[in-house]
């Protein structure tokens, strides 16, 4: 038997909670390490628990858990139902900040991963090699510094290796099966773009276990059933999502051509930290399925989850966002763990702990600043819209910054008048004057404005924050005072009904 494969004992540790996670014959010390290990992890996560949200879709997440409402992308689709109903369930957390319950439930399912992630490579490796590749993951930069954001990749990830664990341990049973196909319905409905890594484990499963297949097939269709009454009960009909979804759709996929596939600029690169540790994971996850490929339950993790997740980021998402990186990276940690044995055979351990060392030594700097800094488009949004209010002004927004102006108004109940740049470029909306004009714009975008009596630009000076982000929103600008390029300084302000014109 291989020196790293499973054994009989070791394949069927519980995907809940374990305080022998490393399988020791010494049970206190197994104890003593297990549990400190999910103390080091906890902790972690809460040192990495942002002060405010960064990004478009954590903005958009916020803004629906205050007010659903698809045809403003509150949220977007596929409308990640089970993860807005987490939101409002945890909304009197923090009533003022409509994504803190969704940061919460994030960092808790980040951290309480371990268990499940552990469980499911334990089906493939000996304990302490599955203890290692769940610490792997968990050290990632993108795992440890988005567990805290209001994204949906980290809770559905915990419960997408949650289902592949409770599927696959060895003495299987009809109530594990149905757990399993309950957590996989779970992740479904928080992340909707998991369901295919899903789908094909579960289909295998059906046709492996035909006597149960009502555990297995009956929670996911239920699932299935009821979230698709309740959007079309909470959207007022079934029009409503399929306007939201073609308009989604044209404007997803319009802009997949320009995405960039290189390893260099990819996700992954950026969820690792550099290109050079994106190569060396790939590198050793190739060697490390090649050389497991005998084991059954690695196979369905490789061409079951892996390949098909893997497939769906290159060819129907935006390869170089890092938070799509996240799943793919647990389903590949302990593929990367054989292969460093592989490669680097005893020395692996302490390959692996200078690579957890290395990640450790990127983040804990920037830990202060993300703890207590507001991110760019927040702190600039929210600038705005003070001084709009104390100069009884308009705001022209940048357009893009749309889902941040919705948030704060969500979260802050502001009713400053906004004016977006692109309906004033086109003419349909006349510019106030410039005493009584205040620009927000991200870096770019204020090609509208020819001067402006003061401005202060809100930025990231982070450069492992830089790398893990979609590159917008690092330098977000609040102008006073600026004049509209192409328009006669003075002019007076059309009214439109008796109140100056205005897209909300």
């Amino acid at each position: 038997m291989d020196t790293w494969a499973a054994d009989a004992a070791g394949s069927n540790l519980s995907p809940v909670f374990s305080t022998r996670l490393l399988g020791l014959t010494r049970h206190r010390l197994d104890l003593a390490l297990s549990l400190g290990l999910v103390l080091l992890v906890g902790i972690s996560r809460w040192a990495a628990f942002p002060a405010s949200i960064w990004e478009q879709d954590e903005a958009y997440f916020g803004s629906a858990v205050r007010a659903w409402d698809v045809a403003v992308n509150h949220p977007h689709p596929p409308w990640f139902p089970l993860w807005i109903v987490t939101g409002k369930l945890l909304g009197g957390l923090k009533p003022s900040d409509p994504a803190f319950g969704l940061r919460i439930a994030s960092a808790v399912l980040g951290t309480w991963v371990l268990f499940p992630l552990t469980a499911l490579w334990s089906r493939v490796l000996r304990r302490p090699l599955a203890v290692a590749a769940a610490a792997l993951f968990l050290s990632t930069p993108a795992s440890w510094l988005f567990a805290g954001r209001a994204f949906s990749e980290t809770p559905a990830t915990a419960l997408l290796v949650f289902s592949l664990a409770c599927w696959l341990r060895r003495a299987a049973t009809p109530a594990w099966m149905g757990v399993g196909s309950i957590a996989a319905g779970a992740a479904m409905l928080i992340r909707p773009q998991l369901a295919p890594v899903l789908l094909i484990p579960a289909a295998w499963l059906l046709w492996q276990q035909r006597r149960w297949r009502a555990p297995i097939l009956v929670p996911i269709l239920a699932a299935g059933a009821v979230a698709g009454a309740g959007l079309i009960l909470a959207s007022g009909g079934i029009r409503p999502l399929i306007d939201a979804l073609s308009q989604h759709a044209e404007y997803h996929f319009g802009a997949l051509p320009t995405a960039a596939h290189d390893l260099a600029s990819s996700g992954l690169a950026r969820a690792l930290g550099h290109p050079l540790a994106a190569l060396a994971w790939v590198a050793a996850a190739l060697a490390g399925s090649w050389r497991s490929f005998s084991s059954p339950n690695a196979r369905i993790l490789v061409l079951g989850a892996l390949l098909p997740g893997t497939i769906l980021v290159l060819a129907l998402a935006n390869p170089a966002h890092a938070r799509y990186a996240v799943p793919l990276l647990a389903l590949s940690s302990g593929l990367v763990v054989v292969g460093a044995r592989v490669v680097l055979g005893p020395a692996t351990p302490a390959a692996i702990a200078l690579a957890i060392a290395g990640w450790a030594a990127a983040v804990i700097p920037e830990l202060g600043s993300y703890r207590t800094g507001i991110s760019p488009p927040v702190a600039a949004v929210r600038a705005a819209f003070r001084e709009a209010e104390a100069r009884r002004a308009i705001i022209i927004a940048d357009r893009t910054l749309v889902a941040f102006v919705d948030y704060v108004r969500a979260s802050e109940q502001a009713s400053t008048a906004v004016f977006w740049d692109h309906r004033i470029e086109d003419r349909s909306v006349p510019p106030p004057p410039a005493s009584f004009a205040v620009a927000v714009f991200d870096r770019g975008h204020d090609r509208l404005y020819r001067s402006a009596q003061e401005q202060r630009t809100f930025s990231c000076g982070s450069p492992l924050l830089r790398t893990l982000s979609q590159d917008r929103f690092l330098e977000v600008t609040v102008a006073n005072g600026v004049e509209v390029e192409g328009y006669t300084p003075g002019k007076p302000l059309i009214l439109i009904g008796g109140e100056p014109g205005g897209a909300k």
